[in-house]
């Protein structure tokens, strides 16, 4: 498994690392000693932002985070792009559109995804690891 230009995360691995699991806090402390590089697509920030339980706490705990990863926008051509992959698929709603956004940032900057549940990728055509299988592969390089 070759990862080019590092790893790209969506919602479900930082709602992980909200809740203390131990395989997406390991992989978050590794971004922040700069051993793996890390990166956020800025739809994933907006679907941690309109989370009902957002307070001022987790957002100056998210801020922080994001201070030590790279967050990367979404741009005209990407928004075509996943616009198209919606169309195609068939998908709705916020959560499609952003699994759409970083499969598609995944694809053009030869990102690796991780998710919580790397099968809801299968529909865009890049393979997701969860952070326990990044964390396995780590360890045996």
């Amino acid at each position: 498994m070759e990862h080019l230009n590092g790893f790209i995360v969506d919602s479900s691995v930082l709602n992980e690392y909200r809740s203390g699991a131990g395989f997406a806090k390991k992989i978050f402390l590794g971004a922040l000693e700069k051993k793996i590089n890390l990166v956020v697509c800025t739809i994933t920030i907006s679907n941690i932002w309109r989370d009902e339980n957002f307070d001022r706490k987790l957002e100056i705990s998210f801020s922080s985070l994001f201070q030590f990863l790279n967050v990367v926008p979404i741009g005209y051509e990407e928004a075509k792009e996943v616009g198209h992959l919606l169309r195609e698929s068939g998908k709705e709603g916020i959560y499609s559109v952003e699994l759409a956004s970083v499969a598609t940032l995944a694809m053009r900057n030869k990102y690796s995804v991780i998710a919580s549940d790397p099968k809801l990728y299968d529909w865009t055509g890049v393979t997701a690891f969860s952070s326990e299988s990044v964390l396995q592969i780590a360890r045996n390089n």
